[in-house]
């Protein structure tokens, strides 16, 4: 609790040996060890009951949520117990059975619904990828189109070019012969 070595301890002696003197010293140590124990004590027994009262308070506040949580237990079982009599007066068997084959036909029938639109899906996959595959053969021929075309205008090209030449070529010797004659 307090910070005090043994040098301190030494100097309060000797000033107390002074101070009260040497007959008087042992009395006085006695009577202090006395009120210090008290002391000791009585802060020990508050410091006891205070735990005994939180430790107390804790174990109350414990049993309180115990019993609120047991209330509200009992209170769900009651109501789940209301619910399961009131189920058996207000539906029989038979009602049950009828739910239960009424509940299997809808089932059936919306799988068969869901295997439908598979079917339906997978066939219009089928269909887009035909379909981008004849693009994909357009586009193809399309570009072979292209370049016919493109080859086509060179080879006119090239045989107006002969034809021009030939033409020029048939003028010469016509003219050579034109000239020896």
């Amino acid at each position: 609790m307090f910070d005090i070595g043994f040098w301190e301890l030494s100097i309060i002696g000797v000033v107390a040996l002074v101070v009260i003197g040497p007959d008087r010293l042992p009395g006085l140590a006695r009577t202090a060890g006395k009120w210090f124990g008290k002391m000791n004590r009585f802060v020990s027994t508050v410091k006891d009951d205070i735990a005994k009262e939180i430790k107390n308070e804790d174990l109350q506040r414990i049993l309180q949520e115990q019993q609120d949580l047991a209330n509200e237990f009992k209170k769900v079982t009651t109501d789940a117990k209301n619910q399961v009599d009131s189920f058996d007066t207000t539906l029989g068997i038979d009602d049950l059975q009828k739910n239960n084959e009424d509940a299997k036909k809808q089932l059936t029938a919306e799988e068969k619904e869901a295997k439908k639109l598979k079917k339906k899906k997978k066939k219009q996959k089928k269909q887009q990828k035909a379909l981008a595959e004849a693009q994909k053969e357009i586009a193809e021929k399309e570009a072979i189109a292209k370049a016919d075309a493109a080859n086509l205008e060179s080879f006119q090209a090239i045989l107006n070019n002969k034809t021009d030449s030939e033409m020029h070529s048939e003028e010469s010797k016509q003219e050579t012969e034109v000239t020896k004659v």
